[in-house]
């Protein structure tokens, strides 16, 4: 339909575009001058100040970061977001009940007081973007090894950040509802400073019922074209001044600088196109080494174990109206990036993608060879050693984060670790210990609410013997008492870990954090799986880490070198 397709991102984005042709990729709103001839040339009839200005209203105040994980358009002057149905799916989930079934019926507010207050999600403004990139770069140089120079990037995002809030003059009440993010680009060649303002009172206004938000469920998604009605709307709430406030029954409807009015005219062939929002990150130039390792080790070792998990979720899911709302929004995530794995690799093998790099690789060896080129001599290679290195514990390190991470009820026991330290260490003051209790008993509701132990459980034993029989080694230290004391029976294990730890139920933990004991922490089968867990991620952690280094800094020196050729 569309002539050509700009997409211009606030974003997070590993790397923006080197060299595109004048009609497409991604760029900085900051930057968009740079295109703008071409933009204006394919019918694009407002000025670049339209899109990105920071003194008068434009564009860029009608599109917020949703929660920080999605994009949401401004679409009235009373705060009305629309953004995706699959976007709002955790909060529309976390709102359902078998009463009130907003994911199978949907949910529609007739007015401001039915609108439903949504838990724990903001959206977050852009109000400016500064280039850091000179400012970090005055305090680097070529003599820093990776970890001086990644601690000198720290230090000095701060000293920006905090420069930047500064300048903006907030009382101590307001300063909550900004923030500075000093973002990365170009693998370290490029730095630019994101200032955000944050509205926290955020409430559902409409919802259209699963059969239309999720129409073609995990078939259609990441496809092209698709046809499900994916979205959802919901309403910006501020105080009586105008101003981010946490929830309050008084605030009242948010009045942006900017809104977008909608059209009913419909499109003509060759109309202009553009796309605003907050992707997540690129990796067009990932490497033919890195690629080859999501091929062939990464990513079918997670097709496989999400594809477990999966089936396990949707037969539970299937046989009680309660378990399928609890486990809705996480069934969603799984999958979402389950279908997007396996279309990666069809992708990749489809359009030849290894061959390529690797004759692009090839020609940039060549250039690099040349006197005036020699800095970027060799990056290549020292990223493919770094990645031979690397793929010896990849595939351990798939099923560690896959299969070890995921059985629920032994991943909460890590919200004990704060606790654990302080009875650790003897400090049972009241002053230490009650924070961490209130903070524990703070995340348990919402973790029980979506909790089904019998669930749970059957993704234990599933995933953990596929880890024990798909590697042959770096398994966590409990996997040694499995095959001890239980007849190498993860079934049997898990018998007596889902009946016996503090964390099966909000009861028992209830029960533990009335009196903490670390004896009882200690012994206590949930928290002692979990710092088995634990140990072995810390282990591959730091078996994986000069390779990853190696990487990074060698990544940094190619793109400079791609830049420059």
């Amino acid at each position: 339909m569309f002539r050509r397709i700009f997409t211009i991102y606030f974003c997070f984005l590993t790397l923006s575009v080197l060299h595109s042709r004048n009609d497409e990729g991604m760029w900085l709103p900051l930057l968009i001058e740079q295109n703008f001839d071409a933009m204006e040339k394919l019918g694009f009839k407002l000025t670049p100040e339209h899109i990105y200005s920071v003194n008068n209203s434009s564009i860029k105040d009608a599109v917020v970061s949703f929660g920080g994980f999605c994009t949401g358009e401004i679409i009235s002057p009373k705060g009305l977001i629309l953004t995706n149905h699959h976007c709002g799916y955790g909060q529309i989930q976390a709102l359902s009940s078998e009463k009130d079934n907003y994911l199978e019926n949907g949910f529609w507010a007739k007015n401001h007081n039915q609108e439903l207050p949504a838990e724990d999600l903001h959206v977050s403004f852009l109000l400016s973007i500064e280039d850091a990139t000179e400012e970090v770069n005055a305090g680097l140089n070529d003599k820093m090894s990776y970890d001086q120079r990644e601690s000198a990037i720290d230090s000095l995002k701060e000293i920006i950040s905090e420069r930047l809030l500064n300048s903006l003059d907030l009382k101590d009440s307001e300063k909550e509802f900004y923030n500075v993010k000093v973002k990365s680009f170009l693998n370290g060649n490029e730095f630019y400073a994101f200032v955000y303002q944050k509205f926290n009172d955020i409430r559902l206004v409409g919802t259209p019922p699963n059969s239309i938000g999720k129409y073609g469920g995990d078939t259609d998604n990441w496809m092209w074209p698709r046809h499900t009605g994916d979205f959802s709307l919901f309403r910006i709430y501020a105080s009586k001044d105008g101003k981010p406030a946490n929830y309050n029954k008084d605030n009242v409807p948010y009045a942006p600088k900017h809104h977008f009015p909608i059209s009913l005219k419909g499109v003509e062939k060759n109309d202009f196109a553009m796309v605003m929002g907050f992707p997540g990150r690129t990796e067009r130039y990932k490497t033919s080494h890195g690629i080859s390792s999501d091929m062939t080790i990464s990513n079918p070792a997670r097709i496989a174990l999400r594809e477990k998990r999966l089936a396990i979720m949707k037969e539970d899911m299937r046989s009680e109206v309660s378990i399928d709302i609890q486990y809705a929004a996480k069934y969603a995530q799984i999958s979402n990036y389950y279908k997007y794995f396996i279309g990666q690799n069809k992708g990749l093998k489809r359009l030849n993608t290894l061959e390529y790099k690797r004759t692009n690789e090839a020609a940039f060896n060549a250039w690099a060879k040349i006197d005036s080129n020699s800095k970027f001599q060799g990056s290549l290679d020292k990223i493919g050693k770094a990645y031979d290195n690397l793929n010896q514990y990849q595939l351990a390190t798939t099923y560690l984060m896959e299969a070890g991470f995921a059985p629920e009820m032994v991943m909460f026991g890590y919200k004990m670790m704060p606790l654990y330290g302080a009875l650790k260490s003897g400090n049972n003051s009241q002053a230490v210990i009650e924070p961490n209790i209130e903070s524990i008993k703070e995340s348990a509701v919402g973790f029980f609410k979506d909790f089904n132990l019998e669930t749970d459980k059957k993704i234990f034993v599933a995933l953990m013997a596929m880890y024990k029989n798909d590697v042959s080694d770096y398994h966590p230290t409990f996997f040694a008492l499995v095959d001890k004391k239980f007849k190498g029976s993860f079934e049997r294990y898990a018998d007596k870990l889902y009946s016996k730890s503090i964390f099966r139920n909000q009861e028992s933990l209830n029960s533990f954090l009335a009196n903490p004991s670390l004896k009882v922490l200690e012994k206590d089968m949930g928290f002692n799986t979990m710092m088995s867990v634990l140990a072995k991620y810390r282990e591959m952690y730091m078996q994986t880490n000069n390779a990853k280094a190696e990487i990074d800094d060698n990544m940094r020196i190619y793109i400079e070198g791609l830049r420059k050729k």
